[in-house]
């Protein structure tokens, strides 16, 4: 028979033995809750980011649709009236929905905003800001400019943004295409993870 302090110090080291191995147990329960939380709450911000993107890109759209309906004509920047327009939403064209023109042909005379009540950007979200040179320009959640295609031959046809340059896709029916090439910043094809690059797209048709 063994003595009794002996029989208590065995079941003192099983019991901090059982401790311990319970101790690694929720340490690696807490470690998999945590990594969940993580990617839920990863995969939450980049549907709310692609959201406001899409509105974004839905009020550029509209913006050029109500300039259209007061003028009658696009706000196509430069000489390429009566032509298909393809640029981004830097100041070339914001310039022109924000009635903020300067110098050369004035397209807005009124001086009507268009983007007026877009949301500012800041360095979390997207929205309206300000050059260096104080011209407005319009970015999207990831710090990007936005792609717009616009019908300046009134076919209502339009060459797809997520289509190669020389790419012969078409959008028909569509006056005004803005896009956000979402996180990855490619339009069409495959990102860097071998993944279809249109899947973070956010889309105003």
């Amino acid at each position: 028979m063994k003595p009794r302090h002996s029989q208590l110090s065995n079941r003192a080291s099983r019991s901090r033995g059982f401790t311990l191995i319970e101790l690694l147990i929720v340490i690696a329960i807490v470690a998999i809750l945590a990594s969940m939380i993580f990617a839920g709450s990863s995969f939450a911000l980049k549907k709310a980011r692609k959201v406001e993107a899409q509105n974004l890109a839905t009020g550029i759209a509209q913006a050029v649709e109500q300039f259209e309906v007061e003028y009658n004509r696009m706000p196509i920047p430069g000489s390429s009236r009566g032509q298909d327009w393809e640029g981004d939403s830097s100041e070339e064209i914001c310039v022109i929905l924000t009635g903020q023109e300067t110098g050369g042909k004035v397209l807005n005379k009124k001086q009507i905003d268009y983007l007026d009540g877009m949301k500012q950007a800041n360095d979390a979200a997207g929205g309206i800001d300000r050059t260096e040179e104080d011209r407005p320009v319009v970015f999207d959640p990831w710090g990007n400019f936005f792609v717009i295609h616009i019908d300046g031959n009134y076919d209502k046809k339009l060459r797809n943004p997520e289509s190669s340059e020389d790419g012969e896709d078409e959008l028909k029916g569509v006056r005004v295409a803005v896009l956000s090439k979402g996180e990855d910043g490619i339009a069409a094809g495959e990102n860097e993870e071998g993944d279809d690059a249109t899947q973070d797209n956010a889309r105003s048709w």
